[in-house]
């Protein structure tokens, strides 16, 4: 679950308001050691991505998957439509 989490985050917080570039664009500099393990989970949800990647683009299929990975992880009952 985390490292959804975390692969989703490192994509999207590239984003620069100054410069007004950067964010999720499904790619990640994979030698940054601060990605270090995410390639790895990457390789992971490829295959599953191949099948989507007609509807939906990498950065968001990523976000999907995190967000999947939470609401799994939390209790039925506790769970909240968004």
């Amino acid at each position: 679950i985390g490292g959804l989490v975390r692969l989703s985050f490192h994509d999207a917080a590239t984003y620069d308001q100054r410069e007004g570039n950067g964010g999720p664009d499904g790619c990640l500099l994979w030698e940054d050691k601060d990605n270090a393990g995410l390639l790895e989970l990457a390789g992971y949800l490829d295959p599953i991505y191949e099948t989507h990647k007609g509807r939906v683009s990498k950065a968001d299929f990523w976000a999907i998957a995190a967000n999947a990975a939470l609401l799994a992880a939390m209790p039925k009952d506790e769970r909240v439509d968004i």
